[in-house]
């Protein structure tokens, strides 16, 4: 894990159990970086392998879009 500026623990562990999901994970946290629901905001992940279909929510990793679908929204 690499950490960018001075963090409340928490934001750490939860950086750190985002990580954990997988063996061999990088995760990142940026200088602005805060509490998230289940990842840190101003945090990322890099995993190696796709997400599972069917994953549980929660799990720091959303399930894969559908195929055939845009997980970006549309521009306004």
């Amino acid at each position: 894990m690499r950490i960018y500026g001075e963090h409340e623990q928490r934001v750490i562990d939860q950086l750190a159990r985002c990580a954990a999901v997988e063996e061999g994970a990088r995760a990142v946290l940026c200088a602005d970086g805060h509490l998230g629901y289940s990842q840190p905001i101003g945090g990322a992940i890099a995993y190696r392998e796709p997400p599972r279909s069917g994953s549980r929510p929660g799990r720091c990793r959303p399930p894969a879009p559908a195929a055939g679908t845009c997980s970006r929204s549309p521009p306004a």
